[in-house]
């Protein structure tokens, strides 16, 4: 099985994963209409995936989604089942959605069941947990390790704090939230401990918003056979 290593220093979240699965090679097909699908189609994504200076550069960003109509968690499910990706990836989406709320209630104080979710918590949330899992499947599910810790950022939230709780984190050089709730899920859900052995099949550089100002250096990733 192959085995995919992230390298964090500047964090990650759903869709730095996504991006960087993305420039290791996973198929994006299906990837512009996951919205609709998801029945947020008022939301949009867009990724890019380029070779600058003989490096592979990748990036997806999801807009349009602070207009999502209220949803509760049997309703987040509901769409994640009824988008049509086949049972693996469903399976593999409500489970990394279920971990991901659940940290939020823990720290909360609240019972996921009973919650109502708005804005970024329904549509962006939906399409970055699905299309995290997604993209991972199209890459074969690799097993997935860090090659250090992971930076969450000086403004960390409590749900990403007990995600990460048995991951390697630092706070890395900001004073921003560097690591998402989502992107904790995905990669807390995914980790196995132990890095990979002999040399990589595929590279690629994943920019943030940190990383492009100069401030961190950008999250990177590598592919192992």
């Amino acid at each position: 099985m192959a085995s995919l290593e992230f390298h964090c220093p500047s964090g990650i979240a759903g869709n730095l994963w996504m991006a960087a699965l993305l420039g290791l090679g996973a198929d994006p097909s299906g990837l512009d209409d996951l919205p609709g699908r998801l029945g947020v189609a008022y939301a949009t994504i867009e990724w890019h995936r380029n070779d600058v200076d003989g490096r592979t550069v990748s990036e997806v960003s999801v807009h349009g989604t602070a207009g999502a109509p209220p949803a509760t968690f049997a309703d987040l499910v509901a769409a994640i089942s009824g988008a049509g990706l086949g049972a693996a990836v469903t399976r593999d989406a409500v489970r990394v959605l279920e971990l991901r709320q659940r940290a939020e209630g823990e720290f909360g104080g609240f019972d996921i069941h009973t919650r109502t979710y708005f804005g970024d918590d329904v549509a962006d949330t939906l399409i970055d947990v699905v299309g995290g899992v997604l993209m991972w499947h199209r890459l074969d599910r690799p097993i997935v390790t860090t090659t250090g810790p992971v930076a969450l950022g000086g403004k960390v939230l409590g749900p990403t704090r007990l995600l990460m709780q048995d991951l390697p984190t630092c706070l890395g050089d900001s004073g921003y939230e560097l690591t998402t709730p989502t992107g904790a899920a995905l990669l807390a859900d995914r980790w196995r401990s132990g890095r990979a052995a002999g040399l990589p099949v595929r590279e690629v550089r994943v920019p943030s918003d940190f990383s492009t100002a100069g401030r961190l250096e950008p999250l990177a990733a590598a592919l192992y056979d």
